[in-house]
């Protein structure tokens, strides 16, 4: 399978979009909360997207960091679920991924990936610091879910137009 560099910094997903706009990346209301704002989506559909699932993973001490550093640098990947919606492309239907993180010994970075059946594997983002990386791939989940949602959203409106 070939590996797809997808950075969000990269990539221009609606998520950017709506962070850079202030409105949320699933409804496209507007954001007022700077943690909603960060986030790129309101409470309300940060929930709706699964996106308090894994944020209490952020809350670790000290020594914990250490913990998961430490295995990840000797080859452990940690996985962060396989039941996030993933939308390939406007014109496709969403499938399921699975988001982990893992370290490249040869970047010399922590990698947060989705394994996409079938297609391969997307990089959502990579920093040396792990608990960088821990947050991109604790906010990769719901943006996935986000774009996914608008992507069923939109098929639907084309199909209403069509009948």
């Amino acid at each position: 399978m070939e590996k797809q560099e997808a950075l969000l910094s990269q990539r221009p997903t609606q998520d950017i979009v709506s962070r850079q706009s202030g409105k949320c990346s699933r409804c496209g209301r507007k954001l007022t909360d700077p943690v909603s704002i960060q986030r790129g989506m309101g409470p309300v559909c940060w929930t709706a997207c699964k996106g308090d699932v894994f944020e209490r993973d952020l809350e670790a001490d000290e020594k914990e960091w250490q913990r998961r550093e430490r295995e990840l640098r000797q080859g452990a990947e940690w996985d962060f679920g396989c039941n996030w919606t993933y939308a390939p492309s406007p014109d496709r239907l969403p499938v399921s991924i699975r988001i982990s993180i893992r370290y490249s010994r040869e970047k010399e970075t922590f990698e947060v990936y989705g394994h996409v059946p079938g297609e391969g594997e997307i990089i959502f983002g990579a920093s040396a610091d792990v608990k960088t990386a821990w947050q991109i791939a604790v906010n990769a989940g719901p943006r996935c879910e986000a774009e996914a949602y608008r992507t069923i959203r939109a098929a639907r409106r084309r199909s209403r137009r069509v009948a």
